[in-house]
């Protein structure tokens, strides 16, 4: 039987037990599932859940070859010039980031702080540095990811995103700390990888 990647292009799709059978859950519009063999009288098999453990039905006509994170964010792909991000709440404080960016991409730099919400983000072009002079006065954690073809739609890199972070929280209120990203043998800064969707 052949197994293909299908994504959702309804609103919500229902799943059904069987073809026009009872409605057993829905998918939102992007949502990836595995299509298991062709679609027969306008219904197609699918699975989804660890290892595809649960099966259904959906109307093929609301499903569509490929991966729906690239069909959603696809679109959007731009190099944002270097500056703030997101357009987040956050508290002010008067302690200092720098950041200077010699790697081989573009990179995203998020601060979070205890409780694990951003309360930084900046874009960071390649060969460029950013200075934030409003960092709040407070443990930090500093994150970062690279990759390229930035989506401007879903916040993320659409090819080769890797992500990382400081070992640990550092003290912002000590005045302006200064990262150089670039990937050194006997670099002073060591990071942590991370998953992605922590990120």
């Amino acid at each position: 039987m052949e197994f293909r990647w299908v994504y959702v292009t309804a609103l919500k799709l229902n799943v059904r037990n069987l073809p026009n059978g009872d409605i057993v859950g829905s998918f939102d519009r992007y949502q990836n599932v595995v299509a298991a063999g062709p679609p027969r009288n306008g219904w197609q098999k699918i699975g989804w859940g660890p290892e595809n453990s649960y099966s259904g039905y959906v109307s093929a006509k609301y499903i569509k070859n490929g991966d729906g994170t690239r069909a959603k964010c696809g679109g959007s792909i731009a190099s944002p010039k270097s500056g703030p991000l997101l357009n987040i709440s956050r508290p002010t404080g008067t302690s200092s980031i720098s950041v200077h960016n010699r790697g081989d991409s573009d990179v995203i730099i998020k601060l979070r702080d205890q409780s694990n919400k951003i309360v930084v983000a900046f874009y960071l072009r390649q060969n460029e540095a950013y200075i934030d002079n409003r960092v709040p006065n407070e443990l930090l954690l500093f994150t970062y990811a690279n990759g390229k073809n930035y989506s401007t739609e879903c916040g993320v890199f659409m090819d080769d995103m890797h992500a990382n972070r400081s070992p640990n929280r550092n003290d912002y209120s000590l005045g302006t700390w200064t990262y150089t990203l670039k990937p050194t043998k006997d670099g002073n800064f060591r990071t942590q990888n991370m998953k992605i969707e922590d990120f």
